[in-house]
């Protein structure tokens, strides 16, 4: 019995390593992301969208909305 708990005990303590490492590898690829997000200059062109979303909301306001 001794040895079976043993066994578990080791099973469990590689199971949470091998838990904690890929949690560890998928937190530095987010970061790498974010990273080449921001380099890339791609939240400028998420801003540029944003701010044509604004101007076309208070066109279509302004201006009212064509039916077909």
């Amino acid at each position: 019995m001794y040895e079976v708990l043993e066994h578990w005990k080791q099973y469990k303590l590689e199971k949470l390593e091998l838990e904690l490492k890929q949690m560890l590898e998928e937190n530095s690829i987010k970061e790498q992301q974010k990273e080449l997000f921001n380099e890339c200059g791609f939240q400028y062109k998420e801003e540029s969208y944003k701010r044509m979303d604004e101007l076309l909301t208070k066109l279509s306001k302004k201006n009212g909305v064509t039916k077909y």
